[in-house]
């Protein structure tokens, strides 16, 4: 059973501490999603992603966890900055996993 989180009681629980909280949180599901159950070795908060990447098989990830406030749009610059500091100081990633606790929805711009 899938229980959805409740951001609200998330922010209550770790006030003024949300984003360490989510990426200690994610940190845990990204090792167990990758099959590392120690986690990894690592430096923490490395530039562009949140600890040292992981090697499965023939690929390189990286990951990044962004616990978003009410302002959306103020976060389409930040994963932007994270996906090109992530490329240039990583030039080995293979894949960039993104954990966020909203959903986005489809822009309601007109496609040009």
């Amino acid at each position: 059973m899938i229980v959805e989180a409740n951001w609200g009681n998330f922010r209550a629980k770790f006030n003024a501490q949300e984003q360490k909280a989510f990426e200690w949180l994610c940190s845990l599901l990204f090792y167990k999603e990758q099959r590392h159950p120690t986690g990894a070795l690592r430096y923490f908060n490395q530039p562009g992603i949140e600890a040292e990447p992981v090697i499965v098989g023939a690929d390189v990830i990286g990951w990044q966890a962004k616990f978003i406030g009410t302002d959306l749009a103020s976060y389409k610059t930040k994963l932007i900055q994270a996906i090109n500091t992530a490329k240039t100081q990583h030039p080995t990633l293979t894949q960039l996993y993104f954990y966020v606790n909203v959903d986005f929805g489809r822009s309601k711009k007109p496609v040009e």
